[in-house]
C-alpha cells in the first residue's frame, strides 16, 4: 500500500500557508510544520487508483486548533487588533457547526 499524507505549514507571522505533501515544501524558507494529518489528504492506493480517506471531525478539529493556536495573539488583550482578525478566529471555531461537518466544510481566509 503506498500512502500519501499532508503536512501542514505557518509563516512567522502565523499565516497558514496550507498543506503539502509527497516531500514537497513551501517556498518560505522560515515555514515552521504544525501538524501532520493523518487521514486529512491521505490517499491510499488500491491496485487501481488512488482512494482518499475522508477525514474524520476530530482529525478537522485537531488542523482548527492548530490555526487557532498559530493566531491566539490575536486575541491578547494588548494586541491591536486589525480589520477581520477576530471574525476570522471566530470563523474558525464556527467551523464543527457547518453543515456537512466533517467531510465537507470550507476554511475561512485570514485577514
Amino acid at each position: 500500500m503506498i500512502v500519501h499524507e499532508t503536512h501542514f505549514y505557518v509563516d512567522a507571522l502565523g499565516n497558514l500557508l496550507g498543506g503539502f505533501g509527497d516531500g514537497a515544501m513551501p517556498s518560505d524558507p522560515n515555514a515552521v510544520r504544525v501538524m501532520t494529518a493523518p487521514n486529512h489528504g491521505k490517499d491510499t492506493w488500491d491496485g487501481a487508483g488512488w482512494v482518499t480517506t475522508p477525514p474524520t471531525a476530530a482529525e478537522v478539529r485537531e488542523f482548527r486548533n492548530a490555526a487557532l493556536a498559530a493566531t491566539d495573539f490575536m486575541g491578547l488583550s494588548d494586541y491591536p487588533a486589525k480589520a477581520g482578525e477576530l471574525e476570522y478566529r471566530q470563523a474558525l471555531r464556527d467551523v464543527p457547526q457547518q453543515a456537512g461537518f466533517p467531510k465537507t466544510h470550507a476554511w475561512p481566509n485570514r485577514p
